[in-house]
């Protein structure tokens, strides 16, 4: 496995002669973004509904409410099924380039050809880990203020105390999630971008599998664009149209190690098993 500087190396390698299609891609796919969000919202369509405030002398009207949250849960799944297609065919340019050189635009409709499978792919993935998350966190919140509200009649403090224990506990659980989880999600597009034949289940299988062991280089490969990403705020988001496609770039070549260092495992004990015999 490479380290994660030789890793960003091979990442701007890949794309030498390629900076300005690919900031050119990023920029159309930024204002792709921001026109169908445009127009893929609810109050272009339905009038918001108006919750009753006897406070301030609203009535509220709420007839429109149910045509509101349809509509509203309508756009909200149309908007992941495009984002994951759109997801899996940049995946699939980056992949090429890496491996070819060229920065292929066609590649973008990838994407569009599993576009079930992949829909389905990243929303298992997404709602198991919401799901789970959300338990943990839940029942801690619960326990805190339930053991919060025992011990406030003895000391406020103790209270606070415990609660702060809480939220700390809660924030390091969804830290662990995001350290084990987050780079399968992100390496899933990958995945589906490579092999058309998998299904769903077993795309988010075989990632979780190829990546997780990787987990802490994929932690200090993303730690090492935390400066690239502050400059991205200094130039008012300007140089993420560079550093997207370096970070595209670097995560592919990332995976591919990740790959092939899973591949020379086996082939170790394959040679080993044979020695012994």
């Amino acid at each position: 496995m490479l380290n994660s500087k030789q890793i960003m190396e091979r990442g701007r390698d890949a794309l030498k002669g390629n900076w300005g299609k690919a900031a050119i891609f990023t920029l159309i796919l930024v204002i792709a973004i921001l026109v169908v969000s445009g127009i893929l919202d609810v109050d272009n369509f339905v009038k918001e509904p108006v919750y009753p405030d006897p406070s301030k002398g609203i009535e509220g009207d709420l007839s429109t409410l149910p045509a509101y949250v349809l509509l509203g849960l309508g756009f909200a799944l149309i908007s992941t099924i495009l984002w994951n297609a759109v997801s899996v065919g940049e995946a699939k340019i980056f992949i090429h380039l890496v491996d070819n050189g060229e920065f292929n635009w066609k590649h973008i409709t990838h994407g569009l050809h599993k576009l079930g499978r992949n829909t389905l792919s990243v929303l298992l993935y997404t709602l198991v880990l919401t799901c789970a998350l959300g338990l943990i966190g839940g029942g801690i919140i619960f326990v805190t203020a339930f053991i919060s509200t025992l011990t406030s009649h003895v000391s406020e403090t103790a209270g606070i105390v415990i609660f702060v224990i809480g939220a700390v506990i809660l924030a390091g659980i969804a830290g662990f999630f995001l350290y084990k989880f987050l780079p399968t999600y992100i390496m899933l597009f990958m995945k589906l971008a490579l092999d058309d034949k998998v299904k769903s289940v077993p795309a988010i299988k075989e990632t979780f599998h190829t990546v997780a062991p990787y987990n802490w280089e994929f932690c200090c490969l993303s730690l090492r664009f935390t400066g690239w990403l502050l400059l991205c705020c200094v130039t008012c988001g300007i140089g993420f149209l560079w550093v997207s496609p370096y970070m595209s770039a670097s995560f592919y070549v990332f995976y591919k190690e990740c790959i092939a260092d899973q591949e020379n495992y086996s082939n170790d004990e394959v040679l080993t098993v044979s020695t012994e015999k």
